[in-house]
């Protein structure tokens, strides 16, 4: 599946999203740890971004992380580690740090509101 009959190493994964980002946006592989941002990705580039990754890696990163603060370098470190402790059979959340909360049951209650009641003027009637 995922680089088939080899290990996944930060050097291939970085080399991997390094090549995929020089072909979205037209030039030169920059460097590693830059935000991938800082190489003019646009919202298409970074939709194909993420679904390679997702293809190649099997691994989901927000469009948002892509667009602000993900480097080549954290993307392949995400999903080389995050694969280590999967195997390892821990779950990806303990990798993040945010495992240390432990997870509360969401209560969500819904209210069916009117949608004549959304307008602006419904909470602010306009003085004739």
């Amino acid at each position: 599946e995922v680089n088939v009959g080899g290990e996944l190493t930060l050097e291939s994964v970085v080399a991997q999203i390094s090549a995929k980002v020089a072909e979205l946006c037209g030039h030169e592989e920059g460097d590693v740890a830059e935000p991938l941002s800082s190489f003019g990705l646009t919202s298409i580039s970074v939709a194909e971004l993420g679904a390679f990754i997702q293809a190649q890696f099997n691994r989901q990163v927000s469009a948002l992380e892509l667009m602000t603060t993900a480097s080549a370098q954290s993307l392949a470190e995400m999903i080389v580690h995050g694969a280590e402790s999967a195997e390892e059979g821990e779950t990806v959340a303990e990798t993040d740090g945010s495992a240390d909360v432990s997870p509360q049951p969401v209560h969500r209650v819904r209210t069916r509101r009117s949608p004549f009641a959304n307008r602006l003027e419904d909470h602010f009637p306009i003085q004739a």
